[in-house]
């Protein structure tokens, strides 16, 4: 999964420079959803 979104973040930065960092954020923010929720769910 890293993997992929990091090819799509360079693919985005190549395109516009100037909404990487708000796709980054927004990947970042999904991310740690994701793995909040999978401790929820062990637990």
């Amino acid at each position: 999964w890293c993997f992929t979104a990091g090819i799509t973040l360079t693919l985005l930065l190549r395109i516009t420079p100037s909404v990487n960092f708000v796709i980054l954020f927004i990947l970042m923010i999904i991310a740690l959803k994701m793995h909040m929720e999978k401790r929820r769910a062990i637990q």
